[in-house]
Parts: C-alpha cells; structure tokens; sequence
C-alpha cells in the first residue's frame, strides 16, 4: 500500500491516528538538551503543560527531559493513584498515559477519568505492539498510539495533535 503524503514510512502504513514509532526517546532527550534545535516548531507548544503517567521511572525521566527541552512545562505521575491525588486535569493540554501500570491499565484509567468528566486528549504509549492493544487504545479515544520504543519526533508530532484537539474543546 503507497504511504500518503505527508505520512511516516516505517516500513508498513499506519493510518494517521496510530503512531506507532521506534527509536530511543531518551537518545532523543539528551541530543535535545545539548543543544541542538528541535525537529519540529516546538513555539506553538511552549509554555503548555503536558502531564505524563508510567510506572517506569527512568521512561518518566526520559519523556519529562525531552518535552521540557521543548519548552513545554511537564508534570510526573509514577501511578494513576498519583495523578488522581496530585493533578488538575483540566490545566493539562495532553496526558500521556502508559498502557501497563500495575494494577489498573491505561486504558482502564482513561475509562475512569471520562466517566469523571474529563476530556483532556490522551496519548497513549505501550512496549506491547499486539493489534488488540492498539485497537483498545483506539476504541479508548486517544489522540495517538506510540509504540516503545519511540523517537522524540513522533512525540512531539503525537503531543502537537493532542494540544491541537484540546484546544477545538476548549
């Protein structure tokens, strides 16, 4: 199948709502912070803030380090519990949320969030690249589907998408 225009090749097409990427994000993180300019206008997004949920730690840091390289301001949450004692949902322009968590998937907890009211857009991001996974993230309403590992790139096209849906709800 041709890619279309404006689409990533990555060997096999993906419809534009399932980014599924590889690359090292954390690569991707330190190339950023030494300086270096950022693939994409990162101005359109700078100042926004973008909340990021993993229970991997070095993952969080990883993702944390390559937004605020691109000006936006970050916050972390290792657990949905976290999240739900700590953040204001409705500041955020994009959560970006881990389908695994331990107790409670991503997509659980986007489940719950809804049914609360919130409709702040959800990236979604998995080391599990099983169709059926990407297919619940879809049917889940996310913005985007990245697959770990992913590149900075894809990140900030996923988050640039969400950050545009919010604002058309806002």
């Amino acid at each position: 199948m041709p890619v279309p225009k404006g689409a990533c090749s990555l060997g096999q097409y993906r419809p534009p709502e399932v980014l599924s990427i590889v690359g090292d994000i954390a690569q991707t993180a330190a190339h950023h912070a030494v300086g270096s300019p950022p693939q994409m206008d990162s101005c359109m997004l700078a100042g926004k803030l973008v909340h990021v949920v993993d229970d991997d730690y070095d993952f969080l840091q990883g993702v944390r380090r390559l937004l605020v390289a691109h000006g936006l301001r970050v916050e972390t949450f290792s657990s949905p519990e976290a999240y739900q004692r700590e953040a204001d949902p409705y500041e955020a322009v994009c959560l970006i949320l881990d389908i695994h968590l331990g107790r409670v998937s991503g997509i659980e907890f986007l489940g719950q969030l809804s049914q609360s009211g919130v409709s702040t857009p959800v990236v979604f991001m998995s080391a599990d690249d099983r169709d059926q996974t990407r297919r619940a993230a879809l049917d889940a309403g996310c913005t985007a589907f990245l697959q770990k590992p992913f590149s900075g790139t894809m990140l900030m096209e996923a988050v640039q998408q969400a950050a545009d849906r919010a604002s058309t709800h806002h």
